[in-house]
Order: structure tokens, then C-alpha cells, then sequence
């Protein structure tokens, strides 16, 4: 499976577009296309329907395929999305096709939509389209040159024809290590944990060492965050009933890899060309807000990375009653109708005070003299700050339930 270079325009924050997402029923996302195309057109979905040239352009354009193959707590409650699918059906992969009228006439708004907004990108050069995309590549590739959008959308659409995702084993085919040398799963064996499921844990702790290898290709440092935090310090390895891993990263560190946007792109090209990871979901942008959902090909856990900002220019309010702090952001439920499109994490700066843990890692913290095995994690004040002075008191809530229920203790109120 390919991200497409439509998906990473949003990420951008360049121009609106249909983003890779993660397909439910009913899906807003896609009703949302069919309202656009109707609008363009003043068409109804009856019209849409009925119209055999629409029909025909259905079928002879890019494919769109829609799989359901993720539940996740945070995906299900959140606004309805779905991975699509372009001139691939992986095998190993038993895909629904759309034949409902409904699903058709959200599919012909949606060809219709990225069918415009391609056309609108597309550039006049003579050479032909191969070489052109090559060329954005090599262009992509020198850190000397300041990339126009033509380019970087050039760049993107090469890697998204290089891409497939394809399930080829689980995670009891693939041992990471020998079961002796890795101290996690010695760990769980142990007297101090009980009724945990073992593969599962093997599964969360593959893919979390995994992102770690992902990051370390381009030298992003991370850290962990949320409820891979709280896991880090409460339970010492992933809460049981937890549906993701959360991990961070300081917009600072994207500076300091020299463009932020370049940074992250990097992050998803290498995450592709690789082909353990797949994005299936961009919320923000790089300069604000910036959420990438990624799932793991095998394992199948997703695994969210956050931006860390400092505050913005109208938080002064904010800075004058709490002090220097900051936020991160997610999405999904009521974030649109907040002030910024998103709900909004207040953390009082603590970069200073993380430390190295050794939580999922093969090897044991103890046998590192460097004393940087493991992952960076926030202090116990930064979970506090999340899940408020009972943190360690194990409480059961979905992110919606989070919100709903004050679960979350450090949402900025705007």
C-alpha cells in the first residue's frame, strides 16, 4: 500500500484534499467528497448514479479500493476514515469492494475530486513523466535546493508507485531476538506479572523497537508520550487494554534536521520504502498541531507520533496564568468546533527532566554502562499532569470517554 502525494499535501497544509483514512460506516470523509462533487456539478446522488460516463471514469481511472482491517478505540470514535488503495490489491489482503449506490456515488465524487486537484498539479514539462519524477527525487534528495510544491509532489508521487503494503507473517513467525537474550519477555515471565498476553505484548514491543530503527534512519530523537508514558512508569511494560503506542517529538528537533517539512517527509519516504509502517492518517500540519497515524504492516498496532510546540502567539493568556508550557494536539470527536480545529495538551516543559527507561527494550537498563538503553520518557510530573494525581490507580476509558469525562486533565480550554 502507498500514502499518496494527496495525503501529504494536507500535511503540508498547501490545499485541502481527500486524505488517506481509516474506513468506517457511515463515512463522513467520504459523504463529504460526494457533497463537494454535487456542489461542482449541481448534480444529485441520483444523478451521480445514473451518469455512465461518471460510471465509466470510475472504472478507467485510478482504482479505490476501501478494506476495514484496524479497530482501534480511537479510530472507531473518530471521524470515519479509510487506507485507499491505487492500482493495487496486495494478495494476502481480502478487500471489500464498493458496489452499494451510495458507495458508488461516493466513489465517483471522490475520483472526480482528486481527478481535478491532479489535474491542477499536473506540470507541462516535455520529458517524459518518468524522468520528470526522477528528477523531483534527485531534486528531493539535495539538501542544497529549496524545493518548489511541483517538486516535492513530484517526489511523493514516485515513492507512492514504489510502495505496496503487504502482510507476509506475524509476529510468532518473526522473533526479534532469541527468547533468552530479551529481557522484556523474560520480564513478563517473571513473578511480578500476571494474566498478561504474552503475544500481544511481543507484538506492541516489535513494533514500538521498529519505529525506534524508522526514527534512528534519519536521526529523529523521540520520546514516549501519553499512555506509553503512563505505561513506562505505572506498569513497566503496555497497559493491557491500550489500542496504540503514543510517541513524540519537539518541532526543535524537526528544525534542527534543517527544514521541519522536509524532515517529516523523509520520515514517511523511508517509513514506505521500507515497508513496515503505513500512514494512514495526517491531522494539522507540520507548523501546527501535526498528528501521523501509522499502523505496522505485521504486527498490525498502530502507533501515533504527536509534535511537541511552544506556545502559540495568541497563548499569552494562557503563558501569563500557568507559566511557559508545551502542547501537543489531537483530533477526532469535537475537535473541530475548538478554537484551533483541535484539542490542545498543556505540558509544562520537560525535556530537561526525561530520562532513558529501559520499559520494552531487549535489553535490560542494567547492563548498559552508557545508561541509554531504552527510550527517552517524560518525568512522573508529565503523567500526572495527563491523567491527574490518581495516575497510578489503573483506570479503563476510550479516548472519546477521555474527553467526555475529563480522563484527560491538560486540555487547554478554548
Amino acid at each position: 500500500m502507498s500514502y499518496s502525494w494527496r495525503g501529504c499535501r494536507v500535511l503540508l497544509g498547501s490545499m485541502p484534499s481527500f486524505r488517506p483514512h481509516i474506513h468506517r460506516h457511515p463515512c463522513t470523509i467520504c459523504s463529504s467528497a460526494v457533497t463537494q462533487y454535487q456542489d461542482a456539478t449541481e448534480t444529485t446522488s441520483a444523478d451521480i448514479c445514473d451518469d455512465k460516463n461518471i460510471r465509466n471514469d470510475i472504472h478507467s481511472a485510478s482504482h479505490v479500493s476501501c478494506f476495514n482491517y484496524l479497530s482501534s478505540d480511537k479510530a472507531a470514535t473518530a471521524t470515519p476514515a479509510s487506507l485507499h488503495f491505487r492500482d493495487r490489491q496486495p494478495s494476502g489482503w481480502s478487500g471489500r469492494a464498493l458496489g452499494a449506490t451510495v458507495c458508488e456515488s461516493r466513489r465517483a465524487a471522490l475520483n472526480e475530486w482528486l481527478g481535478m486537484m491532479q489535474n491542477a498539479a499536473k506540470t507541462t514539462q516535455s520529458q517524459p513523466e518518468d524522468a520528470y519524477l526522477q528528477q523531483c527525487w534527485q531534486a528531493f534528495r539535495d539538501p542544497s535546493r529549496a524545493l518548489t510544491d511541483r517538486e516535492m509532489e513530484g517526489a511523493i508521487e514516485l515513492l507512492d508507485r514504489q510502495c505496496e503494503f503487504q502482510k507476509s507473517c506475524t509476529t510468532s513467525d518473526k522473533c526479534l531476538v532469541g527468547e533468552s537474550a530479551n529481557s522484556f519477555l523474560m520480564r513478563l515471565r517473571g513473578g511480578d506479572v500476571h494474566s498478561v498476553d504474552e503475544e500481544r505484548q511481543l507484538s506492541f514491543q516489535r513494533t514500538l523497537l521498529e519505529f525506534r530503527d524508522l526514527a534512528n534512519t534519519i536521526k529523529l530523537p523521540f520520546f514516549l508520550c501519553c499512555g506509553t508514558a503512563l505505561a513506562a512508569h505505572r506498569e513497566g511494560y503496555f497497559i493491557p487494554h491500550d489500542v496504540d503506542i503514543d510517541v513524540g517529538v519537539f518541532y526543535e528537533d524537526l528544525q534542527d534536521l534543517g527544514d521541519p517539512q522536509k524532515a517529516v517527509v523523509g520520515l514517511l519516504s523511508h517509513a514506505a520504502l521500507g515497508g513496515r509502517f503505513v500512514l494512514f492518517d495526517v491531522c494539522g500540519t507540520v507548523e501546527k498541531g501535526l498528528e501521523l497515524r501509522f499502523l505496522h504492516s505485521e504486527t498490525q498496532v498502530p502507533i501515533d507520533l504527536n509534535v511537541y510546540y511552544q506556545p502559540l502567539p495568541q497563548d499569552d493568556k494562557i503563558v501569563a496564568e500557568f507559566g511557559p508550557f508545551v502542547w501537543t494536539a489531537t483530533y477526532y470527536e469535537s475537535s473541530a468546533a475548538r478554537r484551533h480545529g483541535m484539542y490542545r495538551y498543556r505540558h509544562a516543559p520537560f525535556r530537561a527532566a526525561m530520562k532513558h527507561m529501559s520499559f520494552c527494550d531487549t535489553m535490560a537498563s542494567s547492563s548498559d554502562p552508557t545508561n541509554t538503553v531504552g527510550f527517552l520518557v517524560p518525568p512522573e510530573s508529565y503523567v500526572e499532569e495527563c491523567y491527574g494525581k490518581d495516575w497510578r490507580t489503573p483506570r479503563r476509558f476510550t479516548y472519546a470517554e477521555g474527553l467526555q469525562n475529563g480522563g484527560f486533565a491538560n486540555i487547554i480550554d478554548e
